[in-house]
């Protein structure tokens, strides 16, 4: 039998997490079943500048930047640069541009399928090549938890309330 998904909590309640890990979980949670539910399109400005830094967050520290370019997140990599400018994090948004670097001009496809192949080519080269990006974004140069926290309050009104779960 599967697990019934979390509640989603609204963007106040989310706010009123002090735990930094909870408060991402939640964010997370919040962003990410509208995303896979309504689409990308259907997120507001602030919605998907939370839900690129939650995914590429999520993928990174798990499983790196292989990870990342592999799985769904990696689909809007170019978004997620632009988000974290916009939150303030732009030594983790070089990053972000050093480990797409590693893909043909222009950059990785947002589609997932062809960004795999692209991936898969590279072999255990990719590996190897993303591991001292992936440190160096594991080390957190900037606190993105903190960053998203700012600017999720800053934007507050433009988060929708949360979608039922799923059962």
């Amino acid at each position: 039998m599967g697990r019934a998904e979390p509640e989603a909590l609204a963007i106040g309640e989310i706010l009123a997490i002090e735990d930094g890990v909870e408060f991402a979980i939640a964010l997370g949670n919040l962003v990410g079943r509208r995303a896979y539910t309504l689409g990308f399109a259907a997120l507001s400005t602030a919605e998907r500048v939370a839900f690129c830094v939650d995914e590429l967050e999520r993928e990174v520290t798990s499983g790196g930047f292989h990870q990342y370019f592999v799985n769904a997140g990696g689909n809007y990599a170019r978004e997620a640069q632009a988000a974290l400018v916009t939150i303030g994090a732009p030594a983790m948004a070089a990053l972000l541009a050093r480990a797409m670097d590693h893909f043909p001009s222009p950059g990785p496809p947002a589609d997932q399928e062809a960004r795999c192949a692209l991936v898969e080519a590279m072999g255990d080269e990719a590996f190897e090549s993303f591991a001292p990006l992936d440190d160096a974004f594991c080390a957190y140069p900037e606190d993105l938890g903190a960053l998203m926290r700012t600017y999720a309050a800053a934007h507050r009104a433009d988060f929708h309330p949360p979608l039922p779960a799923l059962r």
